[in-house]
């Protein structure tokens, strides 16, 4: 019988250690950097907005 793992945005890494995919400390750092990519672009995109509204 065949196991799937699915998750959505950061659950891909958790799917992904479950099973043995990746290792945990490398879900860990990919959970990490993908908060941080997500924080940048919603910080740059409502900087983008802010000026937009003024032009």
């Amino acid at each position: 019988m065949a196991k799937v793992h699915a998750g959505h945005s950061s659950g891909e890494y958790t799917a992904c250690v479950a099973s043995n995919a990746i290792d945990f400390k490398s879900g860990i750092y990919l959970t990490r950097l993908h908060i941080w990519i997500i924080e940048r672009t919603i910080d740059a995109l409502s900087r983008t907005s802010t000026l937009n509204n003024y032009t």
